[in-house]
């Protein structure tokens, strides 16, 4: 498997069906994903734009 195919901008689309297929691994990553993007030693705005 090609990495960039994993990050695609056309996986976004995607998240409604990866929601309903796994729901437990799907509020894992949500979850962690807004940890991740919340404000620490850097600000929620300089982790977006990287």
């Amino acid at each position: 498997m090609n990495n960039d195919s994993l990050y695609k901008k056309s996986n976004i689309n995607r998240l409604g069906e990866f929601s309903k297929l796994s729901p437990d691994v799907f509020n894992a990553f949500a979850a962690f994903d807004k940890k991740a993007l919340e404000a620490g030693k850097l600000s929620s705005k300089i982790k977006k734009l990287q």
